[in-house]
């Protein structure tokens, strides 16, 4: 590893207007700038993108790795941002997100909190929180909590948080890729990094101050979801086997699958999902039902 303490990744598409403001949060770090290093990853984007961060580059005080891909997909970013950091630990912020000014300093105090049983550990995990309206999601009473991704549901850290990696270990993984599809869900990854028993030290300060654009990927999961059957299979079963507590939400998983994607057979669904068809189709209805009533247009 080299002296570079921090990789932030950011994986980009047509998003060369938000970049710059970004990078001025980066630059009001209060820590040695040096000591960070920023990776971007184009996604294949068609606006000027490459240009303002060429721009970006001869002016900054720390070292910025621009690469450009074929439009694959966040996940596919964030797999190439993976193989190329450099820095100890490493940090994921979207394009169109910004960091408090002692977010990284931040990061490096609660990571030395685990110099003594560091083995344990993947990293560490803040609050997100909108520029306006307050924190992103739910959190658990007191300063801070160590527990898994999976077991976070049980300790009321719902919603969004912002992870922060150790490199080495995040090294070891990668996002699966499938042909054609552009979208996954990063709690595939989070999981699996728990199942081989790693924790997160969750605390209750904000790192990360994000914003979700009509056009991002959080306003529009539902099609993205559609698009990627393979990548929304295995969410599926994430959320079917860690967020359902009770069998009427693995109903309501299951039907929402069947709802999304419609060239898929029943039959084939209920093997894989491993819930019988009777109960997909229940599913499928109380999804449609809860969606009308959300005033969410399906399937159009």
């Amino acid at each position: 590893m080299s002296d570079i303490k921090i990789t932030i990744m950011t994986p980009t598409y047509n998003r060369s207007s938000f970049l710059p403001k970004l990078y001025e949060t980066l630059t009001k770090q209060t820590v040695d700038l040096t000591m960070m290093e920023w990776i971007i990853v184009d996604d294949g984007s068609t606006d000027d993108t490459e240009d303002i961060v060429h721009k970006l580059k001869e002016k900054s005080p720390f070292g910025i790795n621009y690469i450009k891909s074929t439009n694959r997909g966040k996940h596919h970013a964030v797999n190439m941002g993976i193989e190329n950091a450099t820095g100890e630990f490493f940090f994921i912020v979207d394009s169109d997100d910004t960091l408090p000014e002692n977010s990284i300093e931040r990061i490096i105090f609660w990571f030395t909190t685990l110099k003594s049983e560091q083995e344990k550990f993947a990293g560490i995990g803040g609050l997100k929180s909108y520029e306006f309206s307050g924190d992103v999601g739910e959190s658990f009473e007191g300063e801070y909590l160590d527990c898994s991704s999976i077991e976070r549901r049980e300790k009321n850290i719902k919603g969004d948080k912002a992870e922060v990696f150790y490199t080495d270990i995040i090294k070891k993984y990668r996002f699966p890729e499938f042909s054609g599809e552009k979208f996954l869900s990063e709690c595939v990854l989070w999981n699996e990094i728990a199942r081989d028993g790693y924790k997160i030290r969750w605390f209750n300060e904000p790192i990360y101050r994000c914003e979700y654009l009509d056009s991002g990927l959080t306003r529009n999961i539902y099609n993205h979801l559609a698009k990627s059957p393979k990548g929304f299979l295995l969410y599926t079963i994430e959320l079917m086997q860690y967020e359902a507590r009770s069998e009427l939400k693995r109903m309501y998983y299951a039907g929402a699958y069947h709802v999304l994607v419609e060239n898929i057979k029943l039959s084939v669904l209920s093997k894989k999902l491993k819930i019988s068809v009777l109960k997909i189709v229940v599913g499928s209805y109380i999804f449609r039902i809860v969606q009308k009533r959300k005033g969410r247009r399906i399937n159009e």
